[in-house]
């Protein structure tokens, strides 16, 4: 199948093969049926370099006033501390958590926390356990934050994905009703544009994502794209890695950079739009500026999408206005093939805030799948 003429998934079977994947029966949706034609892709309204303009959420430590990557210096968690504020932005992530309410009390262990799918009660992670974990590696993460890699996040990745959904559009309609959902902006001092919402349907789902978490058909954190991907399950991620919760620090960027608008921080480029999904896995794969990277998850997303709107009150990957589309290269749906080692028609989740239909689509996208105002983001796992 030519790469350029790939299809979102949520429109793979309705939609006719324009290039670019762009909808022209009304009744499919999904984040392609949101897009317009590739050739009409419109440059930002900005030309500076992404870093230099960028809103950011919760900046604690600016990109590039870490150490490169080839420098032997060591680093103290006392001198990383001081820059990643990490007890203050644990507190302010317990905080979004609760006021979103993704955690509750849990009545056997007597915590705040989570039910998992596998029924359990999982806590929130103590500090200290965060703590510790930085600790261990303080100074990998001091150079991942001169990169740009400066939020936290706290994930709830065992919860059931359709209950963090439901979770989402709770905070999106309160920012509406509130008069506080706005596009994403190129700088901070940009006028607030105030977004509509479908209320009917705020956030548009795939149904291939209708129990994928609990029965498997989604993996997480693959090695590549095949049906050998070495990614996990969730219940996997629970059972074996511990998985219930994960942190992660991630750049503090509500618009990912188009193609030639992103920089380069301490030896490392941004990674820009205009790749597919796996020429993306690649990149972070290839040990070269991106070591300690992994892709997202809908779960990472999900809790970057909520903690910008708790913080700045804009909804991220605005593709239509600044952002752009986000592929989470941290999940993969695997076809099914009698033949291992071959490449398959199989699909990555993808997200982005649709300004002509009021919403958010979480939809699927193939692995060759390419467009302008198509990217990714990475973390790195604490």
């Amino acid at each position: 199948m030519p790469e350029n003429n790939q299809q979102p998934g949520g429109n793979n079977t309705n939609l006719p093969a324009q290039e670019g994947g762009a909808a022209a029966d009304n009744t499919s949706k999904g984040v392609g049926d949101l897009a317009v034609d590739k050739e009409e892709i419109a440059p930002l309204p900005q030309s500076k370099k992404i870093s230099e303009t960028a809103d950011k959420v919760g900046d604690n430590i600016k990109p590039g006033q870490g150490i490169p990557a080839s420098s032997k210096k060591e680093i103290s968690f006392e001198t990383l501390d001081v820059e990643l504020k990490l007890k203050e932005q644990y507190r302010k992530q317990i905080e979004i958590l609760t006021a979103a309410g993704i955690i509750t009390s849990l009545p056997f262990t007597k915590k705040q926390g989570i039910y998992s799918i596998d029924g359990n009660e999982y806590p929130l992670p103590a500090y200290e356990e965060i703590e510790k974990k930085v600790r261990e590696k303080t100074r990998d993460i001091y150079i991942k934050m001169g990169q740009g890699f400066t939020k936290l996040l706290i994930v709830p990745l065992g919860m059931n994905l359709e209950e963090l959904i439901e979770k989402y559009k709770k905070v999106i309609l309160k920012h509406y009703q509130d008069g506080k959902l706005l596009a994403g902006k190129v700088n901070p001092d940009d006028p607030d544009v105030k977004l509509e919402i479908n209320q009917e349907e705020i956030v548009w789902v795939w149904k291939k994502f209708r129990q994928a978490d609990i029965n498997g058909t989604i993996v997480y954190y693959p090695d590549r794209f095949l049906i050998e991907h070495g990614g996990q399950t969730k219940r996997k991620l629970i059972s074996e890695k511990n998985l219930a919760w994960h942190t992660i620090l991630v750049e503090n960027l509500i618009n990912i950079p188009r193609e030639g608008a992103g920089n380069k921080i301490e030896e490392r480029p941004q990674l820009e739009a205009n790749r597919t999904p796996e020429e993306y896995l690649n990149i972070i794969q290839s040990g070269k500026f991106y070591e300690l990277e992994q892709g997202l998850s809908p779960e990472d997303l999900i809790m970057y999408a909520v903690t910008a709107l708790e913080e700045t009150n804009q909804v991220i990957d605005d593709y239509q206005g600044s952002g752009s589309i986000c592929y989470h290269i941290g999940a993969y749906f695997p076809a099914t093939s009698n033949f291992s080692f071959l490449p398959v028609s199989d699909y990555v989740p993808g997200s982005g805030w649709g300004r002509d239909k009021n919403q958010v689509s979480l939809d699927g996208f193939e692995i060759n799948y390419r467009r302008g105002d198509c990217g990714t983001r990475t973390g790195v796992r604490i």
